[in-house]
């Protein structure tokens, strides 16, 4: 087997520490590949509690001036996320291959800058033009924590939805709209979970009485949230990877979508996902399928941290 072990590697990214999609990537890339010597570039760190705990691990705050340009870093691999105001190190390193993971981001204007760019699912071939530096490469779910808390107060039964609320006004693309429309016409209460700690969301709308709103919760509440949903329920209208649907097929939790980002590896939905292409489906489900009876085996194996660092390793040795 092609090991990693030694590697090293490079990431930029906005920030490292926190609970969104970008920040889950890059704590689950230094997880997977505990064993190499990895550089993070950041804009900010959040919250350590979101960084893995692994050897040889540097982070390096705001260093974007004053590099050595006589004696610059050498790396096998440099991984740059494109979210919020990532910068680009490409250009201030030695590198064998640079990839771009886009974030749900479309890069038309920087795919130039790197070898590969990286499909978090089969849909994110669409945010880039070139189709020949296409890598269809698997995110490794690795759980931030195993801990359970519980959480005081909650309905018996309730409908579970993880997300930041991202998009313009006119272009919600988490479905934060279609959540308000529709929560007064769910059969039970739905929790929503969000963090402010990325970012301060603006026109955040917190006056629908069948939505629970928590805000910035410690990961032991999200997991014991997770653990006793009735069903996972996403809103969004696109995704790049999604990571709070793959925390759903982690906990074997039904789930209720559209197809975007992890789901789009799956040609037809095992038992326990269900599909919907408007509210008026979404709320169909919600109504006629009672999750209580249900208990979901997902494949998982596609999402495995073993999985990754083969592909990984393979890219490297052929390139």
């Amino acid at each position: 087997m092609i090991s990693l072990k030694g590697k090293k590697i490079a990431i930029s990214t906005s920030v490292i520490g926190g609970v969104g999609g970008a920040e889950r990537d890059v704590f689950s890339v230094i997880k997977a590949c505990y064993d190499c010597k990895i550089d993070v570039y950041t804009n900010n760190v959040i919250d350590s509690e979101f960084i893995p705990k692994v050897k040889n691990l540097t982070i390096f705050i705001n260093r974007i001036q004053n590099w050595n340009k006589k004696n610059k870093k050498q790396y096998d691999l440099y991984l740059h996320y494109n979210f919020l105001n990532s910068f680009y190190i490409g250009n201030k390193i030695n590198c064998k291959l640079k990839m771009l993971n886009p974030c749900g981001n479309k890069v038309f204007d920087r795919e130039d800058l790197f070898d590969f760019i990286i499909s978090q699912s089969p849909e994110g071939i669409k945010l880039f033009k070139n189709k020949k530096k296409n890598i269809l490469l698997n995110q490794p779910v690795c759980s931030i924590s195993n801990e359970i808390q519980p959480v005081k107060k909650l309905p018996k039964k309730y409908f579970l939805t993880v997300f930041n609320p991202y998009g313009k006004k006119n272009n919600p693309i988490k479905g934060q709209d279609i959540l308000y429309k529709i929560s007064k016409k769910l059969p039970f209460k739905i929790i929503w979970c969000y963090s402010l700690k990325t970012k301060k969301w603006k026109g955040l709308k917190k006056n629908f009485k069948n939505i629970i709103y928590l805000e910035s919760i410690p990961q032991s509440q999200l997991n014991y949230l997770y653990k006793n949903a009735l069903a996972y329920i996403s809103f969004s209208k696109k995704e790049g990877f999604g990571w709070s649907i793959a925390d759903a097929l982690l906990y074997q939790k039904p789930i209720i979508s559209r197809i975007v980002g992890v789901l789009s590896y799956y040609k037809k939905p095992p038992e326990g996902i269900f599909f919907y292409k408007n509210k008026k489906e979404l709320i169909k489900i919600t109504k006629t399928i009672d999750f209580s009876k249900m208990k979901p085996k997902y494949n998982l194996e596609f999402i495995q941290v073993e999985k990754f660092r083969e592909k990984i390793a393979l890219i490297l040795k052929n390139n």
